[in-house]
């Protein structure tokens, strides 16, 4: 048989993005950078896969365990608990993944990339660490939280959003050259609008017009958030508030919230993209769900320049009240070591508010009328704009493509081009 014509064969990527699809955030802030990649590369140098698709057999059914015991965790409160002691009992460097035998998750993703000659984009810690010795890992940390466990010296680069964060990576250890600062990592489409977003709330925010309130909670929907989140949402539609909530992609939490609302007498408007956009304007509680990460992103972008306020835990969408000034109540508990010190971050900066108990959710639309006519929400509006730099995801993008221009290069002159 003949061998094949190397001419035929498709070109090798020039980057390929890997996502752990553990979680929301850190899939997120890949799915940031990679929007803007899509772009700006051809379809057949780039590539984008998960550690599910990349692994087999016993592999795959240990990432799918490894999800499933993150989901299980942040389910209760007794397990929350268990859970962030677990995480905060970890040495420097993390948990040894020989300890835990997560060494072996790495086996197909290793034996798959290696020879790679191209940039291996990433954004979990245990990726970073299985692949750094097998090709160009560059691991995307745009968590405002500093764990150790995150501070590897394998990666060629670590990007990291604010100069704390190099300070705290270099001291527990992570080579200083490797650190990139990139500013908060926000949905390019936000960044785009960001100045008149901003100023369209000030105005808002000044005016008696009803505030409108965004709610979010994880994807693994933990029971301590739901509860609050629920009362909350009572308290802001007693008020004479508008409400939306993102249900993700959980048909379950949607029918649950639109079931809680019939209790209040309220018929929900609901968007699970089957109705134009239009049609979904304003209504006094709207309910959004989509089937996937991204679509949800998507969703939100589109309507978030209109919401005054927002609670949510403080994960991911932090950095909104960071650099979009759009202020921040924090659901409690706090589950995993990042959102405790993202939590601290946004109140420090006078950005965030805690709902730490039941009460403080009751009394959230009252409290929210206090803060409007005090001019504290106009504060933490201005506040959480124009502090820390925005577009993290363009300069990781922009370092990316810098990155791959040799291997380009390359590739032109065999091709003669």
């Amino acid at each position: 048989m003949p061998f094949p014509d190397p001419r035929a064969l498709p070109p090798e990527p020039w980057v390929i993005g890997i996502s752990t699809e553990i979680g929301r955030g850190h899939p997120h802030y890949l799915d940031c950078v990679w929007q803007i990649l899509e772009q700006r590369l051809p379809k057949e140098r780039r590539r984008y896969t998960t550690v599910f698709d990349a692994s087999r057999g016993l592999n795959r059914l240990g990432w799918r365990t490894l999800r499933a015991f993150f989901r299980w965790s942040s389910q209760r409160e007794g397990r929350i608990r268990w859970y962030n002691s677990l995480r905060s009992s970890q040495k420097h460097g993390g948990l040894r993944l020989e300890a835990c035998g997560l060494s072996l998750l790495g086996r197909d993703l290793r034996r798959e990339l290696t020879g790679f000659k191209g940039i291996c984009l990433v954004e979990h810690q245990l990726v970073a660490r299985m692949l750094s010795d097998v090709c160009r890992t560059w691991f995307v940390h745009a968590d405002l939280a500093s764990p150790p466990e995150c501070a590897l010296p394998g990666p060629e680069k670590t990007f990291v959003p604010l100069e704390q964060n190099e300070r705290d990576f270099t001291g527990h250890g992570c080579p200083p050259t490797q650190l990139v600062r990139t500013g908060l990592m926000i949905e390019p489409d936000l960044v785009l609008g960001a100045s008149d977003a901003f100023h369209h709330r000030l105005e808002r925010l000044a005016s008696d017009r009803p505030l409108t309130v965004a709610f979010f909670t994880s994807g693994a929907y933990p029971e301590p958030h739901v509860h609050k989140l629920l009362l909350a949402l009572e308290s802001v539609l007693n008020s004479d508030m508008a409400a939306i909530v993102f249900c993700g992609a959980s048909r379950e939490f949607l029918r649950r919230v639109a079931r809680f609302a019939h209790t209040l007498g309220i018929e929900p408007a609901i968007d699970d993209g089957g109705i134009p956009q239009s049609e979904f304007r304003n209504p006094q509680l709207g309910l959004v769900s989509r089937p996937t990460r991204r679509e949800d992103t998507a969703a939100a972008v589109r309507v978030i320049s209109a919401v005054d306020v927002f609670v949510a835990p403080s994960h991911e969408r932090t950095n909104w009240a960071l650099g979009l000034g759009l202020p921040m109540f924090v659901l409690f508990p706090m589950i995993g070591t990042h959102a405790e010190a993202n939590y601290r971050l946004a109140f420090d900066n006078g950005v965030a508010y805690p709902l730490q108990s039941d009460d403080d959710a009751r009394s959230l639309g009252s409290n929210l009328q206090k803060l409007r006519a005090s001019g504290a929400l106009v504060n933490m509006a201005r506040l959480g704009f124009g502090r820390f730099e925005i577009n993290g995801a363009e300069r990781i993008a922009e370092a990316v493509i810098s990155g791959i221009g040799t291997a380009v290069n390359a590739d032109e002159r065999r091709s003669g081009i």
